[in-house]
């Protein structure tokens, strides 16, 4: 049943870093000065709380099998739940959870096209739950620009704010696909908003002092550049 499965929130830990019940940012290296700009992929957690427990009965074979994949995702251990992932499907193809969690396995796998078919996936089933769908078009969104396919990163990542318009994971992955399409001042409101959404997140401002350098405002880059610093180290 839907309701022995338990969506979990994010809960972010430090800048550059992003963790879920199960998940963790990617990191993106660009050239020259910008080589240690990062970007935040937003990974979910779908784990059945009496499963967790040890309270499985009532659970069909597809449920038990999803959950095993969760817990062992949970444990970072990617390759392992896929399989469990694999089972659920088999056994219900429309267990949407499935397909977004083996879409975040795939993608913390570096396995980017098959991330964006489990994505795919995800959104051709239409689920009504708009967790699921900004999970969906954000993760699809990382994949295609990982992938080099930008615009249509842009057009998911646009797609994933409809569905989740105070998330800050999504703006700052925008962010750094206007940054390799040269649209610094597009970029430059996306670390705004970001910050806006956040102002403790190091991250943010460490991007946008890297945007403000391009646009050749050296003051304000550089007090970003202080702020990211003042608030995490490994910024500095």
């Amino acid at each position: 049943a839907l309701g022995s499965r338990v969506l979990l929130r994010e809960h972010r830990t430090q800048p550059g870093t992003l963790e879920y019940n199960f998940g963790h940012i990617g990191i993106r290296r660009l050239r020259g000065d910008m080589k240690r700009l990062s970007a935040i992929i937003a990974m979910v957690a779908l784990i059945s709380m009496l499963s967790a427990v040890g309270c499985s009965s009532g659970l069909s074979e597809a449920d038990l099998a999803y959950n095993e994949g969760t817990i062992l995702s949970n444990q970072g251990l990617w390759a392992d739940a896929i399989p469990d992932f694999d089972k659920a499907i088999q056994l219900d193809p429309d267990l949407t959870e499935a397909y977004v969690n083996r879409g975040v396995a795939y993608a913390n796998l570096g396995q980017h096209q098959n991330a964006l078919d489990d994505f795919d996936k995800v959104i051709q089933l239409d689920p009504k739950d708009k967790e699921a769908l900004f999970i969906a078009y954000n993760g699809r969104g990382y994949a295609y620009d990982e992938l080099g396919n930008l615009e249509n990163a842009l057009q998911d990542y646009d797609k994933a704010i409809q569905f989740g318009p105070n998330e800050l994971e999504v703006y700052v992955n925008r962010g750094v696909t206007y940054i390799k399409l040269e649209q610094y001042e597009n970029a430059l409101n996306d670390f705004d908003k970001a910050i806006q959404l956040d102002p403790d997140e190091a991250l943010s401002y460490y991007n946008r002092g890297l945007v403000l350098e391009e646009l050749e405002k050296y003051a304000l880059a550089e007090k970003d550049s202080d702020k990211a610093c003042e608030l995490d180290r490994s910024h500095c």
